[in-house]
Protein backbone atom coordinates (compact mmCIF):
# COMPACT_ATOMS: atom_id res chain seq x y z
CA UNK A 1 0.00 0.00 0.00
CA UNK A 2 1.45 3.63 -1.03
CA UNK A 3 1.94 5.80 2.26
CA UNK A 4 1.65 9.42 1.22
CA UNK A 5 3.33 11.98 2.68
CA UNK A 6 2.39 12.94 6.42
CA UNK A 7 -1.04 15.68 6.22
CA UNK A 8 -2.09 18.00 8.30
CA UNK A 9 -5.00 18.44 10.29
CA UNK A 10 -8.14 19.67 8.32
CA UNK A 11 -10.59 22.20 9.18
CA UNK A 12 -14.04 22.73 7.88
CA UNK A 13 -15.27 26.66 8.81
CA UNK A 14 -19.23 27.85 9.41
CA UNK A 15 -18.96 31.01 9.50
CA UNK A 16 -20.84 34.03 8.01
CA UNK A 17 -18.28 36.23 8.25
CA UNK A 18 -14.80 36.15 6.51
CA UNK A 19 -11.67 36.32 8.04
CA UNK A 20 -9.44 38.35 6.31
CA UNK A 21 -5.46 37.46 5.57
CA UNK A 22 -2.61 39.68 5.51
CA UNK A 23 -2.79 39.94 1.68
CA UNK A 24 -6.69 41.06 2.21
CA UNK A 25 -7.38 37.92 0.60
CA UNK A 26 -10.31 35.50 2.11
CA UNK A 27 -8.19 33.14 5.16
CA UNK A 28 -9.13 31.00 7.31
CA UNK A 29 -10.02 32.36 11.24
CA UNK A 30 -7.05 30.49 12.46
CA UNK A 31 -3.54 32.16 11.81
CA UNK A 32 -1.62 28.89 11.94
CA UNK A 33 0.27 26.89 9.06
CA UNK A 34 -0.32 23.44 10.75
CA UNK A 35 -4.08 23.79 9.89
CA UNK A 36 -5.28 22.87 6.36
CA UNK A 37 -8.36 24.70 5.73
CA UNK A 38 -10.89 23.01 3.69
CA UNK A 39 -11.71 24.58 0.66
CA UNK A 40 -15.35 24.39 -0.91
CA UNK A 41 -17.22 26.09 -3.71
CA UNK A 42 -19.41 29.38 -2.65
CA UNK A 43 -22.34 28.97 -4.85
CA UNK A 44 -21.32 31.45 -7.31
CA UNK A 45 -18.15 29.49 -9.64
CA UNK A 46 -15.56 30.18 -6.77
CA UNK A 47 -13.77 29.26 -4.04
CA UNK A 48 -14.19 29.57 -0.79
CA UNK A 49 -12.37 28.66 2.58
CA UNK A 50 -15.84 28.72 4.55
CA UNK A 51 -19.70 27.87 4.53
CA UNK A 52 -20.75 30.89 5.22
CA UNK A 53 -24.55 31.34 3.77
CA UNK A 54 -27.86 29.35 3.52
CA UNK A 55 -27.91 29.17 -0.31
CA UNK A 56 -24.17 28.19 -0.37
CA UNK A 57 -25.18 25.36 1.87
CA UNK A 58 -28.34 24.38 -0.04
CA UNK A 59 -25.50 24.29 -3.43
CA UNK A 60 -23.10 22.16 -1.69
CA UNK A 61 -25.66 19.40 -0.65
CA UNK A 62 -26.61 18.95 -4.40
CA UNK A 63 -23.43 19.00 -5.91
CA UNK A 64 -20.78 17.09 -3.45
CA UNK A 65 -20.29 13.65 -4.54
CA UNK A 66 -18.94 12.40 -1.26
CA UNK A 67 -18.81 13.70 1.88
CA UNK A 68 -16.34 16.43 2.92
CA UNK A 69 -13.20 15.53 4.61
CA UNK A 70 -11.89 16.97 7.94
CA UNK A 71 -10.99 16.86 11.06
CA UNK A 72 -11.94 20.03 12.54
CA UNK A 73 -15.11 21.54 12.77
CA UNK A 74 -14.95 25.86 13.46
CA UNK A 75 -18.90 26.91 14.11
CA UNK A 76 -19.78 30.17 14.39
CA UNK A 77 -22.87 29.82 16.51
CA UNK A 78 -24.51 33.08 15.69
CA UNK A 79 -25.50 33.30 11.88
CA UNK A 80 -26.41 37.11 11.73
CA UNK A 81 -24.84 38.06 8.38
CA UNK A 82 -26.42 36.24 6.00
CA UNK A 83 -28.13 38.25 3.58
CA UNK A 84 -30.18 35.28 1.63
CA UNK A 85 -32.03 33.40 4.46
CA UNK A 86 -35.46 34.06 5.66
CA UNK A 87 -35.44 35.83 9.49
CA UNK A 88 -35.47 34.05 12.87
CA UNK A 89 -37.26 35.29 15.39
CA UNK A 90 -37.00 39.19 16.00
CA UNK A 91 -33.56 38.64 15.05
CA UNK A 92 -31.80 39.50 18.40
CA UNK A 93 -30.88 35.55 18.57
CA UNK A 94 -30.20 33.75 15.05
CA UNK A 95 -27.96 30.63 16.42
CA UNK A 96 -28.35 28.83 12.75
CA UNK A 97 -24.54 28.04 13.00
CA UNK A 98 -25.18 24.94 14.63
CA UNK A 99 -28.21 23.67 12.56
CA UNK A 100 -25.41 24.48 9.42
CA UNK A 101 -23.05 22.03 11.33
CA UNK A 102 -25.11 19.58 11.70
CA UNK A 103 -25.69 18.31 7.96
CA UNK A 104 -21.71 18.13 7.63
CA UNK A 105 -21.21 16.56 11.29
CA UNK A 106 -24.07 14.03 10.06
CA UNK A 107 -21.98 12.31 6.95
CA UNK A 108 -18.71 12.10 8.78
CA UNK A 109 -17.65 8.70 9.01
CA UNK A 110 -18.00 6.88 12.76
CA UNK A 111 -14.86 4.85 12.04
CA UNK A 112 -12.97 6.79 10.06
CA UNK A 113 -9.97 9.16 12.10
CA UNK A 114 -11.58 11.21 14.92
CA UNK A 115 -13.78 14.29 14.15
CA UNK A 116 -14.01 17.54 16.91
CA UNK A 117 -15.71 20.42 17.08
CA UNK A 118 -15.36 24.23 18.31
CA UNK A 119 -17.93 26.68 18.79
CA UNK A 120 -17.06 30.01 18.15
CA UNK A 121 -19.28 32.82 19.78
CA UNK A 122 -18.91 36.30 22.28
CA UNK A 123 -22.13 35.48 24.01
CA UNK A 124 -23.10 31.37 23.56
CA UNK A 125 -25.38 32.05 26.82
CA UNK A 126 -27.25 34.26 24.45
CA UNK A 127 -28.94 31.20 22.59
CA UNK A 128 -28.85 28.84 25.54
CA UNK A 129 -32.44 29.01 26.08
CA UNK A 130 -33.44 28.60 21.48
CA UNK A 131 -34.87 25.49 21.21
CA UNK A 132 -33.16 25.09 17.66
CA UNK A 133 -29.90 25.66 19.61
CA UNK A 134 -31.04 23.32 22.09
CA UNK A 135 -31.96 20.16 19.87
CA UNK A 136 -28.96 20.93 16.90
CA UNK A 137 -26.18 21.30 19.70
CA UNK A 138 -27.62 17.66 21.36
CA UNK A 139 -27.45 16.29 18.20
CA UNK A 140 -24.02 17.72 17.31
CA UNK A 141 -22.82 16.07 20.93
CA UNK A 142 -24.25 12.93 19.92
CA UNK A 143 -22.31 12.60 16.60
CA UNK A 144 -19.32 14.01 18.51
CA UNK A 145 -19.77 12.00 21.85
CA UNK A 146 -18.75 15.05 23.33
CA UNK A 147 -17.49 15.46 26.92
CA UNK A 148 -16.72 18.30 28.92
CA UNK A 149 -14.97 18.20 32.61
CA UNK A 150 -16.76 21.36 33.64
CA UNK A 151 -20.34 22.24 33.28
CA UNK A 152 -21.50 24.77 36.17
CA UNK A 153 -19.13 22.44 38.45
CA UNK A 154 -19.76 19.78 37.69
CA UNK A 155 -18.46 16.85 34.74
CA UNK A 156 -20.86 16.40 31.44
CA UNK A 157 -21.44 13.69 28.83
CA UNK A 158 -23.58 13.98 26.06
CA UNK A 159 -25.66 11.08 27.17
CA UNK A 160 -26.36 11.52 30.67
CA UNK A 161 -29.66 12.47 29.73
CA UNK A 162 -32.47 10.54 27.33
CA UNK A 163 -35.40 8.36 27.01
CA UNK A 164 -33.15 5.87 29.48
CA UNK A 165 -32.36 8.78 31.98
CA UNK A 166 -33.94 11.94 33.09
CA UNK A 167 -35.48 12.54 30.02
CA UNK A 168 -36.98 15.74 32.01
CA UNK A 169 -33.72 17.14 32.65
CA UNK A 170 -32.72 16.73 28.98
CA UNK A 171 -33.15 20.85 27.91
CA UNK A 172 -31.67 22.19 30.75
CA UNK A 173 -28.69 19.87 30.08
CA UNK A 174 -27.76 21.00 27.05
CA UNK A 175 -29.01 24.53 27.93
CA UNK A 176 -26.23 24.75 30.38
CA UNK A 177 -23.42 22.93 28.17
CA UNK A 178 -24.25 25.76 25.35
CA UNK A 179 -23.90 28.36 28.35
CA UNK A 180 -20.32 26.96 29.28
CA UNK A 181 -18.79 26.92 25.97
CA UNK A 182 -15.83 28.53 25.22
CA UNK A 183 -16.49 32.85 25.02
CA UNK A 184 -13.51 34.38 22.64
CA UNK A 185 -11.96 34.52 19.81
CA UNK A 186 -10.45 31.53 17.09
CA UNK A 187 -7.32 31.02 19.20
CA UNK A 188 -9.50 30.74 22.35
CA UNK A 189 -11.69 27.58 20.48
CA UNK A 190 -8.32 26.31 18.71
CA UNK A 191 -6.89 25.52 22.02
CA UNK A 192 -9.97 24.26 23.28
CA UNK A 193 -10.85 21.93 19.60
CA UNK A 194 -7.38 20.75 20.11
CA UNK A 195 -7.01 19.26 23.38
CA UNK A 196 -10.39 17.20 22.65
CA UNK A 197 -9.20 16.12 19.49
CA UNK A 198 -5.90 14.68 21.12
CA UNK A 199 -8.31 12.76 23.49
CA UNK A 200 -10.65 11.95 21.04
CA UNK A 201 -7.67 10.43 19.30
CA UNK A 202 -6.74 8.56 22.24
CA UNK A 203 -9.91 7.31 22.98
CA UNK A 204 -10.41 5.97 19.24
CA UNK A 205 -7.22 3.87 19.22
CA UNK A 206 -8.12 2.16 22.73
CA UNK A 207 -11.42 1.54 21.92
CA UNK A 208 -9.96 -0.18 18.32
CA UNK A 209 -11.81 1.74 16.15
CA UNK A 210 -8.36 2.51 14.85
CA UNK A 211 -5.15 0.67 14.49
CA UNK A 212 -1.47 2.94 15.59
CA UNK A 213 1.36 1.24 13.55
CA UNK A 214 4.29 0.95 15.71
CA UNK A 215 7.36 1.88 13.57
CA UNK A 216 6.70 5.74 13.20
CA UNK A 217 5.41 5.70 17.09
CA UNK A 218 8.42 4.26 18.26
CA UNK A 219 10.62 6.53 16.55
CA UNK A 220 8.77 9.02 18.05
CA UNK A 221 8.46 8.31 21.18
CA UNK A 222 12.50 7.33 21.32
CA UNK A 223 13.27 11.32 20.15
CA UNK A 224 11.27 12.42 22.65
CA UNK A 225 12.21 10.86 25.40
CA UNK A 226 16.27 11.82 24.35
CA UNK A 227 15.53 15.45 23.44
CA UNK A 228 19.20 16.31 21.95
CA UNK A 229 18.98 18.96 19.62
CA UNK A 230 19.51 16.40 16.27
CA UNK A 231 16.18 14.08 17.89
CA UNK A 232 14.28 17.66 18.17
CA UNK A 233 14.69 17.97 14.83
CA UNK A 234 13.79 14.69 13.85
CA UNK A 235 10.68 15.10 16.15
CA UNK A 236 9.47 18.06 13.74
CA UNK A 237 9.09 15.91 10.84
CA UNK A 238 7.56 13.18 12.63
CA UNK A 239 4.37 11.60 12.57
CA UNK A 240 1.67 8.59 13.52
CA UNK A 241 0.75 6.57 10.96
CA UNK A 242 -3.23 5.48 11.76
CA UNK A 243 -5.08 2.97 9.79
CA UNK A 244 -8.66 1.58 10.21
CA UNK A 245 -9.23 -1.67 11.92
CA UNK A 246 -13.02 -2.11 9.47
CA UNK A 247 -13.94 -1.41 6.20
CA UNK A 248 -11.67 -0.95 2.73
CA UNK A 249 -8.56 -0.52 4.08
CA UNK A 250 -6.72 2.93 4.51
CA UNK A 251 -3.48 4.13 6.22
CA UNK A 252 -3.06 7.86 6.85
CA UNK A 253 0.06 9.55 8.66
CA UNK A 254 -0.79 12.99 10.36
CA UNK A 255 2.03 15.31 11.19
CA UNK A 256 3.13 15.41 15.21
CA UNK A 257 3.22 19.16 14.68
CA UNK A 258 -0.24 19.64 13.49
CA UNK A 259 -1.64 17.73 16.25
CA UNK A 260 -0.34 20.47 18.54
CA UNK A 261 -1.22 23.23 16.43
CA UNK A 262 -2.38 24.92 19.89
CA UNK A 263 1.02 25.28 21.24
CA UNK A 264 3.26 25.64 18.23
CA UNK A 265 0.94 27.64 16.06
CA UNK A 266 3.70 27.85 13.28
CA UNK A 267 5.68 25.20 11.52
CA UNK A 268 9.05 24.76 13.53
CA UNK A 269 12.25 23.33 11.67
CA UNK A 270 13.17 22.01 15.23
CA UNK A 271 10.53 20.83 17.96
CA UNK A 272 10.83 23.08 20.33
CA UNK A 273 12.34 21.63 23.97
CA UNK A 274 10.18 22.48 27.53
CA UNK A 275 6.42 21.85 28.01
CA UNK A 276 5.20 21.21 24.49
CA UNK A 277 8.03 18.70 24.52
CA UNK A 278 7.28 16.96 28.14
CA UNK A 279 3.14 17.85 26.76
CA UNK A 280 4.30 15.22 23.83
CA UNK A 281 6.21 12.73 25.38
CA UNK A 282 2.83 12.57 27.47
CA UNK A 283 1.13 11.74 24.77
CA UNK A 284 3.23 9.51 23.07
CA UNK A 285 3.52 7.48 25.75
CA UNK A 286 -0.70 7.13 26.50
CA UNK A 287 -0.94 6.59 22.64
CA UNK A 288 1.53 3.25 22.87
CA UNK A 289 -0.40 2.25 25.75
CA UNK A 290 -3.93 2.62 24.02
CA UNK A 291 -2.85 1.12 21.16
CA UNK A 292 -1.23 -1.82 22.66
CA UNK A 293 1.24 -1.04 19.92
CA UNK A 294 3.91 -4.70 19.81
CA UNK A 295 5.49 -6.34 16.98
CA UNK A 296 3.63 -8.90 15.13
CA UNK A 297 5.78 -11.25 16.75
CA UNK A 298 5.02 -10.40 20.32
CA UNK A 299 0.82 -10.96 18.89
CA UNK A 300 1.68 -14.56 17.00
CA UNK A 301 3.09 -15.14 20.41
CA UNK A 302 0.30 -14.38 22.49
CA UNK A 303 -2.13 -16.72 20.04
CA UNK A 304 0.28 -19.95 20.49
CA UNK A 305 -0.10 -19.58 24.18
CA UNK A 306 -3.82 -19.44 23.15
CA UNK A 307 -3.41 -22.67 21.03
CA UNK A 308 -1.36 -24.55 23.84
CA UNK A 309 -4.06 -24.07 26.38
CA UNK A 310 -6.37 -25.22 24.02
CA UNK A 311 -4.27 -28.85 23.17
CA UNK A 312 -3.81 -29.07 26.61
CA UNK A 313 -7.78 -28.89 27.31
CA UNK A 314 -7.56 -26.35 29.99
CA UNK A 315 -10.74 -24.58 30.87
CA UNK A 316 -11.63 -20.63 29.76
CA UNK A 317 -8.46 -20.23 27.59
CA UNK A 318 -9.36 -16.47 27.97
CA UNK A 319 -8.98 -16.11 31.84
CA UNK A 320 -6.28 -14.30 33.37
CA UNK A 321 -4.78 -11.80 30.37
CA UNK A 322 -4.42 -8.65 31.43
CA UNK A 323 -5.40 -5.77 31.29
CA UNK A 324 -9.17 -5.66 29.74
CA UNK A 325 -8.16 -4.37 26.69
CA UNK A 326 -5.09 -7.08 25.65
CA UNK A 327 -7.42 -9.69 26.98
CA UNK A 328 -9.92 -8.30 24.02
CA UNK A 329 -7.23 -8.15 21.19
CA UNK A 330 -5.25 -11.86 22.23
CA UNK A 331 -9.08 -13.05 22.28
CA UNK A 332 -9.82 -11.60 18.46
CA UNK A 333 -6.50 -12.84 17.17
CA UNK A 334 -7.47 -16.08 18.54
CA UNK A 335 -10.68 -16.31 17.31
CA UNK A 336 -9.39 -15.47 13.58
CA UNK A 337 -6.63 -17.75 13.66
CA UNK A 338 -9.00 -20.47 15.03
CA UNK A 339 -11.13 -19.56 12.33
CA UNK A 340 -8.04 -20.07 9.82
CA UNK A 341 -6.93 -23.58 11.45
CA UNK A 342 -10.30 -24.82 10.68
CA UNK A 343 -10.97 -23.60 7.30
CA UNK A 344 -7.17 -24.52 6.17
CA UNK A 345 -8.07 -27.96 7.26
CA UNK A 346 -11.74 -27.89 5.67
CA UNK A 347 -9.73 -26.97 2.59
CA UNK A 348 -7.54 -29.83 2.96
CA UNK A 349 -10.28 -32.41 3.28
CA UNK A 350 -11.83 -31.46 0.28
CA UNK A 351 -8.39 -31.73 -1.70
CA UNK A 352 -8.46 -35.32 -0.43
CA UNK A 353 -12.05 -35.76 -1.79
CA UNK A 354 -12.87 -36.90 1.65
CA UNK A 355 -15.85 -36.21 3.99
CA UNK A 356 -15.83 -32.60 4.26
CA UNK A 357 -16.57 -31.40 8.03
CA UNK A 358 -18.65 -28.23 8.46
CA UNK A 359 -16.78 -26.39 11.65
CA UNK A 360 -19.41 -24.34 13.58
CA UNK A 361 -19.11 -21.74 16.64
CA UNK A 362 -19.89 -24.91 19.14
CA UNK A 363 -16.82 -25.61 17.65
CA UNK A 364 -14.70 -22.43 19.19
CA UNK A 365 -16.80 -22.34 22.05
CA UNK A 366 -15.65 -25.86 23.18
CA UNK A 367 -12.06 -25.59 22.33
CA UNK A 368 -11.31 -22.40 24.08
CA UNK A 369 -13.51 -24.03 27.71
CA UNK A 370 -16.72 -22.69 27.01
CA UNK A 371 -20.14 -23.47 26.43
CA UNK A 372 -23.47 -22.11 24.28
CA UNK A 373 -24.82 -20.85 27.07
CA UNK A 374 -21.35 -19.17 28.27
CA UNK A 375 -20.73 -17.05 24.87
CA UNK A 376 -19.98 -13.55 26.52
CA UNK A 377 -16.43 -13.87 27.42
CA UNK A 378 -15.63 -14.86 23.63
CA UNK A 379 -18.36 -12.58 21.57
CA UNK A 380 -17.04 -9.80 23.43
CA UNK A 381 -13.44 -9.95 21.75
CA UNK A 382 -15.53 -9.18 18.43
CA UNK A 383 -15.52 -5.63 18.69
CA UNK A 384 -12.17 -5.43 16.85
CA UNK A 385 -14.45 -6.57 13.71
CA UNK A 386 -17.42 -4.43 14.27
CA UNK A 387 -19.30 -7.63 15.15
CA UNK A 388 -20.97 -9.08 18.12
CA UNK A 389 -22.30 -12.53 17.28
CA UNK A 390 -19.89 -15.27 16.31
CA UNK A 391 -22.16 -16.72 13.59
CA UNK A 392 -22.00 -13.55 11.69
CA UNK A 393 -18.92 -13.15 11.83
CA UNK A 394 -17.95 -16.47 10.44
CA UNK A 395 -20.26 -15.56 7.61
CA UNK A 396 -18.70 -12.66 7.45
CA UNK A 397 -14.89 -13.73 6.94
CA UNK A 398 -16.63 -16.92 4.13
CA UNK A 399 -17.67 -14.03 1.87
CA UNK A 400 -15.57 -10.73 3.13
CA UNK A 401 -13.05 -9.01 0.43
CA UNK A 402 -12.27 -6.49 3.03
CA UNK A 403 -8.50 -6.58 4.55
CA UNK A 404 -8.70 -6.41 8.16
CA UNK A 405 -6.27 -4.10 9.80
CA UNK A 406 -3.54 -4.06 12.04
CA UNK A 407 -2.06 -6.30 13.29
CA UNK A 408 -5.01 -9.00 12.22
CA UNK A 409 -3.82 -8.69 8.63
CA UNK A 410 -0.18 -9.15 9.60
CA UNK A 411 -0.99 -12.14 12.27
CA UNK A 412 -3.22 -14.09 10.27
CA UNK A 413 -0.61 -13.80 7.15
CA UNK A 414 1.64 -15.12 9.36
CA UNK A 415 -0.72 -17.98 10.85
CA UNK A 416 -2.30 -19.10 8.07
CA UNK A 417 1.42 -19.19 6.06
CA UNK A 418 3.29 -20.75 8.85
CA UNK A 419 0.78 -22.52 11.09
CA UNK A 420 -1.91 -23.76 8.91
CA UNK A 421 0.75 -24.15 5.72
CA UNK A 422 -1.87 -23.04 3.82
CA UNK A 423 -1.34 -22.11 -0.08
CA UNK A 424 -1.00 -18.71 -1.00
CA UNK A 425 -4.26 -19.26 -4.11
CA UNK A 426 -6.28 -20.74 -0.95
CA UNK A 427 -5.52 -17.60 1.35
CA UNK A 428 -8.89 -15.98 2.33
CA UNK A 429 -9.68 -12.58 0.25
CA UNK A 430 -10.37 -10.56 3.66
CA UNK A 431 -6.03 -11.35 4.26
CA UNK A 432 -4.25 -10.84 0.67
Amino acid sequence: MKIQEPTLLRMFTINDQAFRAKDGEEGPPLRTDLIEPVELADGKGKASKRMGQWLQHVHLLGVLQEPLAFDLMFVDIKFEKDPWAPGYGDGSVNPMGLLHALTFASKQDPWGTPFVWGYHSGDPASVKDDPIAIIAFSLLSALEQRVEENVLGSPWKWDDVGLHKSPGYAVQHFSNAIECLPRGGPELILQDMMVRYRQKLLSHVGDDRLAVLPDPLEAAARWATSGTETDRRELAKACIRLSNRLGPKWTRDILLQSIFADALVEKQDIWPAGKVLGDLRDFLKDLKAVGQVETKEFWVARVDEIMRRIENDEPTVLNGIRPRERKKRVGALAIMCWWLQAKAQELATRDMRTEVKKFNTNDLLTDFGYNDAHREPVEGCLGAFGHKKLRSFFDHLETTEEPVGSPFHEVGRYWWKNRCNGRDEAMPLWLR
